[in-house]
């Protein structure tokens, strides 16, 4: 990955978001702010907009300054700090994060109670079932298994999954969602009807306070879009929820693809 010049990602622009609300709040100016850390001003300003991080030790003053000293609010902006300033993907996975925005992707996930995930084509990443073959010593593998292990954290994320049948079907998938993973999946049967805009696949990480209450993850041929006002998938996934097989009818289906299907088998 790129390490010369970056685009604000979404951890940055919330982070630097929050801190210029904190610093509003106190009736600071950027100069006295600036002052304090002892840093320039224009590094201040830089890290409002999201395009410059600072370290933990930085963070920690500008905290106290602000009069920040709730723990769980403190806990919170120290670690999404941390994870702009040297996100813990890029240093243990080294190869496998394929761009900056897919490191905002990796920090939803983990800061998510909720996801939703619509695949019309494919089994999500997030349902692959590891395999004996695996190679703990891949990058890619090993990231792999860590966001699966992930959801099954205290507390677990809630996920659900909504997939198209012929995904189960797929001629290039290696994976299969597991029968039994503390995850909700339903099969949208090839026949059921598709409502509007049902085209291409999203997620919806639904985050808690303070956070923006979900942020919808579509991915394209350019790159990914990271969008926060949700509501219309929000509205589309729960009509593709209720147009698909309950999880009974879904594991059945699953169950008579992998049974069936070579590239499937267990």
């Amino acid at each position: 990955m790129r390490k010369d010049h970056r685009v604000p990602s979404l951890r940055s622009i919330w982070l630097g978001q929050r801190m210029r609300h904190l610093r509003n709040e106190q009736g600071l100016t950027i100069k006295y702010v600036a002052s304090a850390v002892e840093v320039d001003f224009s590094l201040i300003a830089r890290f409002e907009r999201g395009e410059h991080p600072l370290t933990r030790d930085q963070m920690t003053t500008l905290l106290a300054v602000y009069r920040l000293y709730e723990p769980r609010q403190r806990e919170m902006l120290l670690r999404l700090a941390q994870a702009v300033w040297r996100p813990r993907w890029e240093v243990d996975f080294d190869g496998a994060v394929p761009d900056e925005a897919f490191v905002d992707v990796l920090w939803l996930e983990s800061e998510a109670d909720r996801i939703r995930i619509y695949s019309p084509l494919t089994i999500p990443d997030l349902l692959g079932a590891e395999r004996s073959d695996d190679d703990p010593a891949n990058p890619q593998e090993r990231l792999a298994a860590e966001r699966r292990h992930a959801l099954h954290g205290q507390p677990p994320v809630d996920l659900t999954v909504v997939m198209d049948e012929c995904a189960l079907w797929h001629p290039h998938g290696d994976r299969r969602p597991p029968l039994e993973a503390g995850a909700s999946v339903r099969v949208l049967p090839a026949q059921a009807p598709r409502p509007p805009g049902a085209t291409v696949p999203f997620t919806i990480y639904c985050l808690p306070d303070p956070y923006p209450p979900a942020v919808v993850h579509i991915e394209h041929l350019s790159g990914r879009l990271l969008l926060t006002d949700a509501s219309p998938y929000l509205t589309l996934f729960e009509a593709l929820r209720r147009t698909a097989l309950d999880p009974d009818q879904s594991r059945q289906l699953i169950a008579t693809a992998q049974n069936t299907n070579p590239s499937q088998e267990r």
